[in-house]
């Protein structure tokens, strides 16, 4: 498994996103930005992709949201429509989890999949396993599990997984607090293999998974620990 860097693709990015210019933060200006016209830009929604995109293998990131109101990750088909109005779901090739409205954590399924977070999710770990056919989605400062996608039934396209981000509902006061890709993780290659439980909500019901975890470790500057345990139904 893969702890990928990820970067922002300023050119899919609505007009009112702004992107940093390391491509690892994007925040809501709430206003209409002059940006070039491109064919893969979204512009009806607060919606932008990453650069990277994945046919095979395991990947890893991480993303703090901060203390925004509401936002959306995970992934999307490369080939998703970027105009006009669409709601992100499997049907429509994303795969998403979003807090709406300070309120409520959902997952975009088809029907919409209520989530029980412990607390409030801060920062999250996104999992996507090419070879499981998955897309799992973590509490990192829990060690837990939030929901867990199935990303090959129904799914008849071609291409790519793109990382997925989006602010949320474009309101008239925009929620100025960014969305960042976390960076600096490693593999502690040392550490022994663990086996914690982790509650897993899928879309048709709850499970419990037993399964291998590795440990992945952030080089915080403050050496504070960041572990997160990354389930995998096969061998790293």
């Amino acid at each position: 498994m893969v702890a990928v860097d990820v970067t922002l693709d300023a050119d899919t990015a609505h007009p009112r996103l702004e992107i940093s210019d390391d491509g690892k933060s994007v925040k809501d200006t709430g206003i209409i930005r002059k940006v070039p016209s491109k064919e893969k830009r979204f512009d009806s929604h607060t919606f932008v992709l990453a650069k990277e995109g994945y046919t095979s293998g395991r990947h890893y990131w991480e993303v703090d949201v901060g203390k925004r109101r509401s936002w959306a990750l995970g992934i999307a088909w490369e080939s998703v429509t970027s105009k006009g109005t669409v709601t992100p779901s499997p049907k429509n090739g994303f795969w998403v989890i979003g807090f709406a409205d300070e309120q409520e954590y959902w997952a975009h399924s088809d029907p919409w999949t209520r989530l029980s977070v412990s607390g409030k999710l801060q920062k999250t770990g996104v999992f996507l396993d090419m070879s499981a056919k998955q897309l799992l989605f973590y509490n990192v400062c829990k060690k837990a599990a939030v929901y867990t996608f199935s990303i090959g039934d129904g799914t008849s396209q071609e291409g790519k997984f793109i990382p997925f981000f989006s602010t949320g509902r474009a309101a008239a006061k925009p929620d100025t607090v960014p969305l960042k890709i976390v960076q600096g993780f490693h593999y502690d290659l040392q550490s022994r293999l663990r086996r914690p439980i982790l509650y897993s909500q899928g879309s048709d019901r709850s499970v419990m998974r037993l399964l291998p975890s590795l440990c992945l470790l952030n080089k915080a500057k403050q050496g504070e620990d960041r572990s997160v345990f990354v389930t995998s139904s096969g061998n790293f």
